[in-house]
C-alpha cells in the first residue's frame, strides 16, 4: 500500500545522512529553479543579497510562498 486514508498514521522520517556532500568538492545538482517557479525575483518583499562566492542570495523572511486554498 502506498498510502493510508487513516489521518492519525504518522508519516515515515526521511534519512538523509547519504545525500549530504563534501564541503571542499563542488558539484553541480541539476533541478528545478524555485527562484523562478514561485517568481521570487519579482517580489518586493524577498531581500535580494550579494554572493561574491556565487549566485545571490534571497531571504524569504515572513514571505507567503502559497496561499491557502478554501
Amino acid at each position: 500500500m502506498l498510502f493510508s486514508l487513516s489521518t492519525d498514521v504518522s508519516c515515515p522520517s526521511i534519512q538523509v545522512e547519504d545525500w549530504k556532500f563534501p564541503q571542499s568538492a563542488r558539484h553541480n545538482i541539476t533541478g528545478f529553479n524555485l527562484a523562478r517557479q514561485f517568481s521570487l525575483l519579482r517580489n518586493g518583499e524577498v531581500k535580494k543579497i550579494r554572493n561574491p562566492r556565487g549566485p545571490i542570495i534571497l531571504r524569504l523572511g515572513k514571505v507567503q510562498l502559497i496561499q491557502p486554498t478554501e
